[in-house]
């Protein structure tokens, strides 16, 4: 049986919200599984690292094509190699409505140009997103940065 691990829980303002210990069939399954959460306003957001946040920004918002968790969470993983192989940002972190309907992946570094071309393909060929569109954001969202959205999946 696997440790259970604590989860740092954020609302919107990335404020710590709730911890867990996660427990349940799910969580004990090889697929390394997030446990099943309600929280307060409908979704959470999982963070999973230092939360180095940079100038651009690319946004990924979708559609949820699947019953559990797995599929994102091998998603997840693509998307956080394939940043880390080409050095260009960071994944930050997601937030999925409850009943796994639609979701956020949030990713982060200097070039929002550079981050798309590194996850672009992963998105493309991820069958867990029904449909999924990335915001690219040129700089802070205080400044009034430049936006451009593109579709990945219809």
């Amino acid at each position: 049986m696997r440790t259970p691990e604590l989860f740092d829980l954020r609302d919107e303002n990335d404020r710590v919200s709730i911890a867990i210990e996660p427990r349940g069939p799910e969580w004990h399954s090889t697929t390394g599984a997030p446990p099943p959460i309600v929280p307060l306003e409908g979704a959470v957001r999982w963070v999973r690292g230092p939360g180095l946040m940079t100038e651009h920004a690319v946004i990924v918002r979708f559609t949820y094509a699947e019953r559990t968790l797995a599929p994102f969470v091998a998603l997840e993983r693509r998307l956080q190699r394939a940043l880390e192989d080409a050095a260009v940002g960071e994944y930050d972190g997601n937030e999925i409505a409850t009943d796994l309907s639609r979701g956020v992946i949030w990713m982060y570094g200097p070039d929002a140009e550079a981050l798309f071309q590194a996850v672009r393909p992963v998105l493309a060929e991820a069958s867990c997103l029904a449909h999924a569109e990335a915001t690219l954001r040129f700089g802070m969202p205080t400044q009034g940065a430049p936006q451009r959205t593109e579709r990945l999946r219809d």
